[in-house]
Order: C-alpha cells, then structure tokens, then sequence
C-alpha cells in the first residue's frame, strides 16, 4: 500500500509528502510489522535505516535502492531511448528536408519552364502579327499592283492567322486542362475523317520542307471518341513529327486493327529524342534541351496537351525513339462493336 493511505497526521509528521519522499522507495514498521511500503522491490538493497524514538508509533523506516546491476541496466535502457530518440529526430529532419529540397527544386524547374514558356510564347505570337501587320499594310496602301500578288499575300495572311489559331488553342486547351474543367464527349465517330482532315490541313506545311505522308489504314475505324478533342491530340502530334523532321522526309501514319482497338502509330525520319529526356516529353512546357531543338519553334504545350486528352478518352500516349532515327508514337482506341 502508498504512503497516501496513511493517518494525515502521520504523514504531517514524517513530511513524507515531499516529492524527494514519493520518488524515493521505503518501508515503514510497528511493533516489528510492516505498515507501509513505496515502490518497495525485492531486488532492492537497503541504503539507510533510520530508527525512531520510543515516543513515536513506529520501530524504524528503511529506505531502499536498486542494485548497481539495477542501475546500470536502467542507465542503458534510458540511454538507449534517448539515442533511439536522437536518432529517429535526425533521420526525420533529414527527410524533411529532402522533400522540402526537392520541393524546391521541382517549382524552381517549374518556374524556368513557364519562363521559357512566356518568352518562346511571346515571339511565336509576334513572328505571324508582324507578317500579316505588313501584308495588310500593303494591301491597304495600294502597294500591290497584280491579282498574283494580291492572291500570294492573302494566302500568307491567312497561313499566318491559322498558325496564331493553332498557338491560341493550345493555351486555351492548356488553360482548361489546369483548371480540370474539360469534358469529354464520346460519340461513334470514324477515326479516319479525323487523320484525313488533319494531313488535308497540315500538308502546305510540310511540303515547304517537301515532307511526305504515307497514311496505311484498314478503311473504316470506328472509335468512341470527342472528335473536336481527338482532333486536337493527333494534330498535336503529327505537327510535331513535321516540326522535328529534316527536310526531303516522310511521316508515316499507320493505323491497325489489333484485339479490341485501333491503333494510331505516327512515324517520323526526325531528330530522335534520347533516352533521358523521354521520361518529361509529355510534361507542361518541357522542350527537349538540345540546340538543334531549340532552334525549332514551338510552346512545349503540344504534346502535353495531346497525353492529357488521351486520358480523358480512356488511353495514353506511347513513344518510341532513338537520337539521330526518328520517333515513333502510338496511342490506340477503342473499337465499337459491329461498327
């Protein structure tokens, strides 16, 4: 029993309410009985017998304390927790501070890239404002003397005005896409309308490169697809096997019957993308960081977009590519059944 359970007055008087008292281990007798023990233990060793005078109640209080073998093994194991301690304490700052590092180095990439992004924008909507600033400008002015001419530069306001479409939609696309707010539409829809639109449209561009395309298909491809996105996905990544190919090349698109899909495999005789660099292809604004690319116009939006939209109908896109050999990317659909 506790020392609590004693007569209030007898507590008084040994002023054994003290916290040295309550930590501390002892047994207290009367008429040779024990009355009282604190925390006694057996393995305990008597360190102080105090005897009391005949007028007190009790024959004597012995105070106790561990062992020395006791006490070390207590000293060990506090140790022991308190290094354990430590040791968790700097094995979590350490992580923190990776992650926080990491944190760091991944909006400070993410910032160069919007960077990047803003100024190759910037120039890409001021190239084409500039040339149809300058052919309407001679228009207006009566500068322009034949018909041919006339005809010429007209073409060339409206090749300029598409392409500042192309750089208008990708923003916006890119803008919905980071607020979450695109909605697909799945409908029946023929796959092939879409690709034969899309080299229909993007053909007077690649002959000023005089690149060709080889389009192999099975006929008719029935798919479940939003065909103002889809549009958008496959443009992105056919304008970018022309953007990237050498000139006097062909741009392969094949499409095949495989199980339940249709696949869509763009080919091109291009620049390659090394291994390393395959992994970030799809990321917001990233350009492959070579020189050769970098010289070649663009937003780093394109293909980032395309991936995104793929998800939105069920699928990815895929790549395939060696440096100096070209790029290959697929991405399939699902078939309509009995279509």
């Amino acid at each position: 029993m506790g020392f609590n359970r004693l007569n209030p007055w007898v507590i008084k008087q040994l002023n054994i309410t003290r916290p040295t008292w309550k930590k501390n281990s002892f047994q207290l007798f009367q008429a040779e009985k024990l009355l009282i023990d604190q925390k006694f233990n057996y393995s305990n060793v008597v360190y102080k017998e105090t005897p009391f005078t005949q007028d007190s109640p009790f024959d004597g209080l012995k105070l106790y304390k561990p062992q020395e073998s006791e006490i070390q093994n207590m000293i060990h194991t506090r140790s022991g927790f308190l290094y354990g301690l430590l040791f968790v304490s700097f094995i979590l700052i350490i992580i923190g501070a990776t992650f926080v590092l990491r944190a760091i180095k991944k909006e400070q990439k993410l910032l160069g890239m919007k960077s990047n992004f803003l100024s190759s924008i910037t120039h890409e909507l001021k190239t084409p404002l500039t040339s149809i600033k300058m052919f309407a400008e001679m228009m207006q002015t009566g500068r322009i003397k034949t018909l041919e001419k006339t005809q010429e530069y007209g073409s060339l306001i409206h090749k300029e005005t598409h392409r500042l479409q192309l750089m208008v939609d990708d923003i916006l696309n890119y803008s919905q896409i980071d607020q979450g707010v695109i909605k697909v539409n799945l409908v029946e829809h023929n796959l092939m309308n879409t690709l034969n639109n899309i080299i229909i449209r993007v053909s007077p561009i690649a002959m000023t490169k005089n690149i060709h395309f080889e389009l192999q298909h099975p006929g008719s491809a029935i798919i479940k697809a939003d065909p103002q996105y889809l549009e958008s996905l496959l443009q992105n990544i056919i304008d970018n096997a022309i953007k990237y190919s050498p000139r006097e090349t062909k741009v392969q698109v094949i499409v095949s019957e495989i199980d339940l899909y249709y696949e869509v495999k763009i080919i091109d005789q291009g620049i390659g993308i090394a291994k390393k660099e395959q992994t970030y292809i799809f990321d917001l604004f990233y350009r492959v960081g070579d020189e050769m690319t970098r010289k070649t116009k663009g937003s780093g939006l394109g293909l980032a977009i395309a991936q995104s939209i793929a998800k939105l109908h069920n699928t990815q896109i895929t790549l395939e590519s060696e440096l100096s050999k070209g790029s290959t990317f697929r991405v399939k659909f699902k078939k309509v059944p009995n279509a």
